[in-house]
């Protein structure tokens, strides 16, 4: 059997998942992932000419949930609450600007939104089958293989488990 033939859940279980920051994957450019072979055979020239896709906060608020599933201990690293305060005074102006200099580097959630991602997670857990899932796994791992070909691949699965196949 040759490496284009294997499957690649058996490939990483033969290799080093590496853990490293999201931007550090998505900066090997030199690797291919599953996503970006989908938008090559959708659309090739989309997939050599990129454009930056518009912010959204709804990918913020994806991004919490995930987090607070998969990379609790992360959290409050990635991501700073916004307090509630008048911004039309010259003390909410400066209790405003000092959380933004703290939170610099950091997804900006809403209150409410936070709330709504807690109770999101929380709603989540409550699920045995997910909980299952997630026990005894590892969450943003990164692996690289060479193919016996010399195609370079990479993968970033949210949650893997060595014990599932």
């Amino acid at each position: 059997m040759s490496a284009n033939d294997t499957p690649l859940i058996g490939l990483i279980q033969e290799h080093k998942l590496i853990d490293m920051p999201n931007e550090e994957y998505h900066s090997h450019r030199e690797y291919i992932s599953a996503s970006q072979i989908k938008d090559l055979l959708k659309n090739p020239y989309k997939f050599f000419h990129p454009v930056e896709q518009e912010h959204k906060k709804a990918f913020d608020i994806g991004s919490a949930i995930h987090s607070l599933l998969l990379e609790p201990e992360n959290f409050k690293n990635d991501f700073s609450v916004a307090p509630k305060c008048d911004k039309r005074t010259k003390a909410g102006k400066e209790d405003w600007q000092k959380f933004l200099d703290e939170s610099k580097g950091k997804i900006v959630l809403e209150s409410a939104d936070y709330d709504n991602c807690i109770k999101i997670a929380r709603s989540t857990l409550n699920i045995p089958e997910v909980v299952k899932l997630l026990k005894n796994g590892v969450s943003e791992k990164s692996f690289f293989i060479t193919q016996e070909d010399g195609t370079k691949k990479k993968v970033r699965p949210d949650r893997y488990r060595a014990d599932i196949n």
